[in-house]
């Protein structure tokens, strides 16, 4: 990504964040296969540095045995509790096979002020 485009979405994403009242927290959606590319960390860090709830989806899950989703859920919580301590949840989802789907639903509704009834 040429230099001066990086620099432009940058100053836009610090707008965006700074400026967005409404803004109750991030989802950062990546796959479960190729997590925690340069962009998901940077969009985290935004999130972290701002006070932002920011929680973590680990996507096709269901394309990955339960072992393998295990050690990848766990190799990302050590990631990101090294990078922003305890302020990034993430857990696995599938929507294939709609893993996940519930605790997904409860953390953005948590952020919400949305309870069960």
């Amino acid at each position: 990504v040429p230099h001066e485009l990086k620099d432009h979405w940058q100053a836009f994403l610090d707008r965006y964040f700074r400026s967005r009242e409404s803004l109750k927290g991030l989802v950062v959606v990546m796959d479960i296969r190729h997590p925690l590319k340069d962009y998901d960390r940077h969009m985290l860090g935004y999130a972290v540095e701002r006070g932002i709830p920011a929680h973590a989806l680990l996507t096709k899950a269901d394309k990955l045995g339960r072992g393998q989703q295990g050690n990848a859920l766990q190799a990302v919580k050590k990631e990101l509790f090294s990078l922003f301590g305890d302020t990034v949840s993430v857990q696995t989802f599938s929507g294939e096979s709609k893993q996940g789907v519930d605790e997904a639903r409860a953390v953005v509704n948590g952020w919400l002020g949305f309870t069960r009834e």
